[in-house]
Order: structure tokens, then sequence, then C-alpha cells
């Protein structure tokens, strides 16, 4: 393994200022996201519930995979389908490594839980279809995130996206709830990567 240590170098000096914007950047996301909601009494237990969860990774990775989708334009259900074919096979991969559990961390049975079976296949290119890119339900977030979220950690920041408006709800396939975002989780994201983009840019 590489030795890892400090110097004073002009490269350490580069890298400490592409740290110092990630996290501006991640600290102006959490107060965009925040301000954008009416909270609660902020003296109950709720609130500190509600600003744990509406500032958590998990709903920084949905924010993110949304405005992915929405980017790359994966508004059909041909192209939504390709996406979670490319998803389960990288699952699938990793499934059959024996030494993946000990490397992540992550079980198997957590991976086979991120599956898509092909009737959620089918239902997600649907709902694609129908109202376009980073619409799907619950399962599916939970399903391409499943690397990314915490136990109870994904239900909770949906619960709360849902509760402070940034999700419109409409009925979908076996009576699921279909999550579309009125647009402001993506462009917090946009927003984000944009600060992000002053690395390559010293000086602006």
């Amino acid at each position: 393994m590489e030795d890892v240590h400090l110097t004073d170098s002009a490269d350490d000096l580069e890298l400490l200022r592409i740290d110092a914007i990630v996290e501006e950047s991640k600290v102006q996301w959490i107060e965009d996201i925040s301000a954008a909601v009416k909270w609660p009494d902020p003296r109950s237990q709720r609130f500190s519930d509600y600003l744990r969860s509406l500032t958590s990774e998990e709903t920084m990775s949905i924010s993110r995979f949304i405005f992915m989708l929405k980017a790359a334009k994966v508004e059909t259900a041909e192209a939504m389908e390709a996406l979670i074919d490319a998803h389960n096979a990288e699952l699938e991969k990793d499934i059959a490594d024996p030494d993946y559990p000990a490397r992540s961390g992550m079980t198997r049975g957590r991976l086979k839980a991120g599956l898509f079976s092909e009737r959620a296949r089918l239902d997600a290119g649907l709902v694609t279809a129908r109202f376009g890119a980073g619409v799907m339900n619950r399962l599916g977030f939970k399903r391409f995130l499943v690397r990314l979220s915490g136990k109870g950690g994904m239900d909770a920041a949906v619960d709360v996206l849902v509760h402070a408006g940034f999700f419109r709800v409409h009925a979908g396939p076996n009576n699921s709830d279909i999550l579309e975002s009125d647009g402001r989780l993506e462009a917090f994201h946009r927003a984000y990567l944009s600060r992000l983009r002053r690395i390559s840019t010293p000086g602006d």
C-alpha cells in the first residue's frame, strides 16, 4: 500500500482547496434544502427527526439520482429497462463474489434486495414512459441506491421529502406510490455541482 503523508507541496495545497470547495458546497446544499421547508415547532422531537432525514446522505443520493436520470435523458421505457439491466448485472457480479461482503461490509442479502424482478423492471419502464425521467416508486429508489443507504435511511428520506412537498405522489402499478420531484431536488444538486465546477477554475 502506498504511504500516505502530508507535505507542504503545492499539490497538497491544491487538494486542500478542492476539499474546502466540496465541503462548502455540501453545506450550501444543506442550507438550500432546509430553507425550502416550513418546519414544525423547532423545539419538538419531530423537528430533530425531520432535520436529520432531510439533510442525510440518503436525501442527497436521491437528489443526485434524479438529476442524473434527467441529465442523461432516461425518459423512455427502453432506456429505463437498459439502466435496470446494467444495475442488476453489477449487483449479480458482486453477489457472486465470495470476498465482496468482507471487502464492503454489505451482505449478499442486502445486495439481493437491490435487484429488480422482471415485473418491477417492466413497471419502472411503464412509469418512465408515462411520467418521464426521474420518476419512480419508493422501491425503485431503494433498489437503485441500495449501496448508498443505511437500514431504514431511504424510507425516512422519502417520507420527509413527501411530507415537505418535494415529491408529488401518483397512484402507480400494483398499488404503489409513484414519486415525482417538483423540480427542486435536482435543481439543488445542479447548484451543488456548479459550485464544485470552481475546482477547475480557481479564482472565479
